[in-house]
């Protein structure tokens, strides 16, 4: 059974159906450049996509060309933030299918990933335990080029010909009606405010802004460097991604306000 003592109540009978995680805001603001990428230490140098890590980034997920030129899902761990990755292992819910794009939640307790275009969520109730079966996001349509979950498990972005936003009340409720936030960005990651959008287009990592995280995503975007699949992490100061060596994965830093 589930344990609730790290949920807010809501009024509903049943602990799985009725509580929401409660997720701590992001560090600080990220400003200025991102700076001295390096590789994430203890990751193969083979060629690697989609990296994502929770909040404390002891967790890598990450996807992987198989033998048979589909994709699979792997995952890896650590003592520390500053330490290196252990072995990779994989998933269990790789398939003869591909399997990608993996996102966590900031607690690392729910993994989205796509496969065969739609959207799939796997549960564990604490980082100790396996995650369970995974299930079919039926309330989700096909997802094109790339999604991306928020810290906090409720709002997911997605591309399906131009960039779409959903939000649920809770982990467990069914995501609701699309609203479209502008042109299609391929690979994207959110920050945890919701205001800075980065995503991956023709070999180059762009970043967009906005106002409040009820605007667009339609700006001008800003390049910052070579590279893919950006995941920036929940203290928006560190920028993990495919390089453009394509051998294993990085991450560069910038300045916290």
């Amino acid at each position: 059974m589930r344990l609730c003592v790290a949920f807010a109540v809501v009024t509903l009978a049943g602990c799985d159906l009725v509580f929401k995680v409660e997720v701590p805001p992001g560090q600080c603001a990220g400003v200025g450049p991102f700076i001295s990428p390096q590789v994430l230490p203890g990751i193969p140098g083979d060629t690697l996509f989609d990296p994502a890590l929770p909040a404390d980034r002891r967790e890598v997920v990450f996807t992987q060309l198989t033998a048979t030129n589909s994709f699979d899902l792997f995952i890896a761990s650590r003592e520390s933030e500053a330490g290196d990755f252990g072995a990779i292992q994989p998933l269990p819910f790789n398939t003869t299918a591909s399997e990608d794009d993996g996102s966590f939640t900031a607690d690392g307790l729910n993994l989205l990933y796509e496969s065969g275009d739609q959207l799939f969520e796997a549960v564990r109730d604490n980082r100790a335990d396996a995650f369970a079966v995974a299930v079919a996001h039926v309330d989700v349509p096909d997802i094109g080029q790339g999604f991306d979950i928020t810290a906090d498990g409720l709002t997911l972005y997605y591309n399906d010909g131009s960039l779409f936003v959903v939000r649920r009340p809770t982990r467990v409720s069914p995501f609701g009606l699309p609203k479209n936030l502008g042109p299609e960005r391929p690979w994207p990651s959110i920050s945890h405010d919701e205001l800075e959008l980065f995503f991956d287009s023709d070999g180059q990592i762009w970043r967009l802004t906005r106002e409040t995280a009820s605007d667009l995503f339609d700006g001008i975007p800003e390049q910052i460097f070579a590279g893919g699949d950006p995941d920036i992490s929940d203290s928006n100061q560190e920028l993990t991604f495919k390089p453009a060596t394509q051998q294993g994965l990085a991450f560069a830093e910038r300045a916290c306000e």
